[in-house]
């Protein structure tokens, strides 16, 4: 079958040493494919060559959408599983033809020897252990194509663009390798372009992505919010892949990023401490012309009066005025909160028309609030404590006792309710918490919000502080008519939307409302993006919910290897098992499926190589990123 670009005989083809070629002419040989030479209009740079190499031929049997191929002798001992390969086939429509070229990753490669499987032989192979003129030398390598896409071409070769194979191929039509021109020209310029590695068992052909933002389809976007879930044990490179992907969506101005970080890696720029990555997650935002908002936690002024009263039980307030239960502290937590929500100003607020009360602002409730908050504490311990034969009233009592004779409790509760307070108070270095979420929605800022100083153990009032603001606002924003571009990024996962929470019902209820916000927020234009070491860990309700899922090393046992092996495929997950270690190989691979996979029409899995590199970053994305920015 002719192949009007890669001939199986190698010829030379002109590509340009600086960015994706742009084809301008098609010559064609006497016999065979024709040769393509690529070249810049303007080029500022020397070229360089390469050769397509043909290595396999299509066998049998074979259907549309996976092939049977023989390994060509010279490529027997070659590393072949899992590269990228394509050959072309000219269908027939009555007198039309039209050529198609059908790209597929290549899996399940086996060796055989008809002499070595004979048993009149097994003798001789017994003694000597092997056949004379026979082992190795009579070896034949089978493997099995799968279609990632197919692609109509024109009469001078070049892709039109996708389309669907309609019969099998004919036996002995050549395979060849694909290379970076060959995976360029298919992938084209879409809007949300990124390479994110290379492709494994390729030495330089870049991997490409598409991380587009979740903006209408005519202004670049996705047209609907995508879930994004990076799994890999530590040490893997997950997180430096994640943040690759981060900086890639931040490459579209139209969206929006909040980032929880508890180990303050975005915030700080503390990535591939450890390995042998050379990484700047704040030098890569620069070069899409982005700059974060880093907050930490601590220069964020709370509002939720539902927060304020988490405080005071984490501060032990309750259990000193006398609530010892965990089961009595969350009850009169609720109605803590309940009592400060509806805590008005004593002068009303200046506005339009009447003049209309405003909640007092929790930020500046001094030593009088205390003295009513401990006062309406006592009456709603009366109905918490109540139960008969007792003074319905007796517990009560006893807090307003404690209260006024013991000048070391008030002391004591005096100063953790002041540090509450703080929490909550707004000041030049304390931004309000809503303000923060009005920038991620309605700025399109990249938000980093670094919890690194925080316990990080029982977040959870914060984070359903944070979801609550999210929420509110993005409802908000949907019933005015306007539309929300943007992604929450929640590294180390597993803290807020675990597993199994056990008893812990705090945990229980932050899962439950992240898994509920996942579910709702995807048609109001907000996505997801988790980053967690094992799936196992991970919420099942949020992993059913993931689009694009990325597999990092270390996910080879147990349920977390049928996790991976449910979500792409017995052959891809046999390939993933095979991935070597980041550790021992200085490689960083990781397996790739859903909507992000740029090559093909299938949305088929396959296999990156991570970037290394700062450099390689900046090199294979010039059409997104500018000039590298200096280092530190």
């Amino acid at each position: 079958m002719d192949d009007k670009r890669y001939p199986s005989r190698p010829a030379p083809v002109v590509r340009p040493g600086n960015g994706p070629p742009r084809p301008t002419a098609v010559t064609r040989t006497a016999s065979g494919p024709a040769a393509t030479r690529v070249q810049e209009s303007a080029p500022t740079y020397a070229p360089e060559v390469r050769i397509a190499i043909k290595i396999a031929a299509i066998g049998a049997p074979n259907t549309t959408q996976e092939f049977t191929v023989d390994i060509l002798e010279d490529f027997i001992g070659e590393t072949l599983e899992g590269q990228l390969v394509y050959f072309d086939v000219t269908e027939r429509a009555g007198a039309l033809r039209r050529t198609k070229r059908v790209v597929c990753q290549l899996f399940d490669m086996q060796s055989h020897n008809r002499f070595h499987e004979d048993s009149r032989f097994k003798g001789m192979i017994k003694i000597t252990g092997f056949l004379p003129y026979l082992s190795g030398v009579a070896d034949t390598k089978t493997a099995t194509l799968k279609v990632m896409g197919v692609f109509l071409l024109n009469e001078r070769g070049h892709v039109e663009g996708p389309t669907l194979l309609n019969t099998p191929p004919s036996s002995g039509t050549a395979v060849y390798q694909a290379d970076a021109a060959m995976v360029r020209e298919i992938v084209g310029s879409p809007a949300g372009l990124f390479y994110l590695g290379y492709l494994f068992g390729s030495a330089d052909t870049p991997a490409p992505a598409l991380l587009r933002h979740f903006g209408p389809d005519a202004e670049g976007g996705m047209g609907e919010a995508l879930m994004t879930g990076v799994f890999g044990q530590s040490g893997c490179g997950k997180s430096v892949m994640s943040a690759i992907m981060v900086a890639a969506y931040a490459a579209n101005p139209r969206m929006g990023q909040l980032i929880i970080d508890p180990q303050g890696e975005f915030a700080q720029d503390r990535f591939a401490q450890g390995t042998r990555l050379d990484f700047s997650f704040h030098r890569l935002l620069a070069g899409v012309g982005r700059r974060p908002l880093a907050l930490r936690i601590e220069n964020v002024a709370l509002e939720k009066a539902e927060s304020f009263a988490e405080l005071l039980r984490r501060a032990r307030f309750y259990d000193l005025l006398g609530f010892k239960s965990g089961e009595k502290q969350r009850a009169i937590a609720e109605r803590v909160s309940d009592y400060l929500e509806g805590l008005d100003d004593e002068e009303p607020a200046a506005g339009e028309g009447a003049p209309r009360r405003r909640r007092k602002p929790l930020g500046e409730m001094g030593e009088a609030g205390l003295d009513e908050l401990v006062r309406f504490v006592a009456q709603a311990a009366n109905t918490i404590y109540a139960s008969r034969g007792k003074d319905p009233l007796w517990k009560g009592r006893e807090v307003i006792d404690r209260w006024e004779n013991d000048p070391s409790l008030r002391r004591t509760l005096l100063g953790r309710w002041t540090k509450v307070v703080g929490v909550f108070a707004v000041s030049p270095t304390r931004r309000p918490l809503s303000e923060v979420i009005r920038a991620f929605l309605e700025d399109r800022a990249i938000v980093i919000l670094d919890l690194s100083l925080y316990d990080r153990r029982q977040p959870y009032f914060l984070i359903n502080e944070i979801l609550s603001h999210v929420r509110h606002l993005l409802y908000s924003r949907f019933r005015d008519g306007t539309t929300s571009n943007g992604m929450i990024v929640f590294d180390e996962a597993h803290y807020y939307c675990p597993h199994d929470p056990g008893d812990n019902e705090d945990a229980r209820a932050t899962r439950d409302t992240i898994a509920e916000s996942v579910r709702t927020t995807r048609k109001y234009g907000i996505g997801w993006f988790f980053i967690n070491q094992r799936m196992t860990q991970f919420s099942t309700a949020v992993l059913s919910q993931l689009h694009i899922k990325v597999f990092g090393f270390g996910l080879n046992t147990g349920a977390d290897l049928q996790y991976v092996e449910e979500f792409v495929g017995r052959e891809a997950a046999a390939l993933y098992r095979g991935l070597p270690d980041p550790k021992k190989t200085g490689m960083y691979p990781f397996l790739l499926a859903g909507p992000l996979v740029a090559i093909g029409t299938s949305n088929a899995p396959f296999v990156v190589r991570g970037f290394t590199h700062m450099d390689e970053i900046f090199a294979h994305n010039r059409h997104v990123l500018k000039a590298r920015p200096a280092g530190k």
